[in-house]
This record gives structure tokens, sequence and C-alpha cells, in this order.
């Protein structure tokens, strides 16, 4: 069997692509949801911090961004098809949606906290389902 062969039956289905991205999406999404619920509940999302189209933070952007979030990065998977380059790419991402803050006017502490708190939910959810193991 040659090297490409044994590369190629490593790759998942797109059926299984699109199943673990729908997966990742939900549960982002859904962990996101508490997250925000909790934060708006300890006043960390003040309708005075601007983040979208001179609005406050919404569950309608938690929602949209979770889901956005996760699908682009299980289609990046996707396309890289290696999990070590994944995690990499993953990472990096990780890395600078640690700046997206800096684009809120005048956020609080606890808006900063809050925000990042739900990146972390959305980058270790796809990093874990993209993790799982391929079913014959």
């Amino acid at each position: 069997m040659s090297s490409t062969a044994v590369h190629a039956s490593k790759r998942l289905t797109l059926k299984a692509y699109a199943v673990r991205a729908f997966v990742a999406a939900l549960i982002a999404t859904v962990l996101n949801i508490v997250v925000y619920y909790i934060g708006d509940a300890a006043g960390a999302f003040p309708s005075t911090i601007e983040v979208m189209a001179g609005k406050s933070l919404q569950i309608s952007n938690v929602i949209m961004m979770s889901v956005l979030g996760t699908l682009i990065g299980m289609v990046i998977f996707a396309a890289v098809g290696s999990l070590k380059i994944f995690r990499i790419i993953a990472i990096v991402g990780f890395i600078l949606l640690l700046f997206t803050p800096a684009s809120v006017k005048d956020p609080t502490t606890e808006f900063v906290v809050y925000l990042e708190i739900m990146h972390v939910v959305a980058t270790v959810v796809v990093l874990w389902v993209a993790c799982w193991k391929k079913h014959a």
C-alpha cells in the first residue's frame, strides 16, 4: 500500500466533516449562551458598550458568532485534513481572537473576561470535535 493511499484513508468523509461541524456549532453555541446569560446576570454586558452596528452585545450576536466561528473552524479542518496542522492554525486563530476586545470601544474588565471565555469555549469545542477518532 502506498503512502498516498494510507494518507487518503485517514481523511474523513464529507458527511463526517459536516456532522462534526454541526455538532461543534451546536455545543459551542449552547455553552456560549450559558456563558452569556451568566455574564449578563453579573452585569458584564451593559448597554453602553457598543459591539456591532452601534448596538450592545445581544444573545443573537453570541449565537451568530458561535455558529459562524465553529463552522469556519471546521471548514478549515476539512480543507487542511491534518489534525496536527489544524491544531496549529486553531491556536494561532485563538491568539488572534484574544485581541478582538480591542475593537470594542471602552469595554469593562468583566466584558472582556466573558467575551474571552466565549472564545475559549468555541476554540476548545472545535479542537475537541476535530480530535474525535474516525469510525470505520
